[in-house]
This record gives structure tokens, C-alpha cells and sequence, in this order.
């Protein structure tokens, strides 16, 4: 269990992190 809560977190955590890389790339 705690590694799957903590599985998502990384995932959801990689998704915040490659969507801001984009925003600042394009700026």
C-alpha cells in the first residue's frame, strides 16, 4: 500500500515538474 501511494506521488510529481520545465522553456 505504501508503495503504491508513494508510486503516485512520483508520477504526479513528474507531471507537475515536466509540465513546468515546458512553461519555462517556452518563457
Amino acid at each position: 500500500m505504501g508503495t503504491k501511494t508513494n508510486r503516485a506521488t512520483m508520477v504526479g510529481f513528474w507531471k507537475v515538474a515536466g509540465r513546468d520545465k515546458v512553461v519555462y522553456d517556452k518563457m
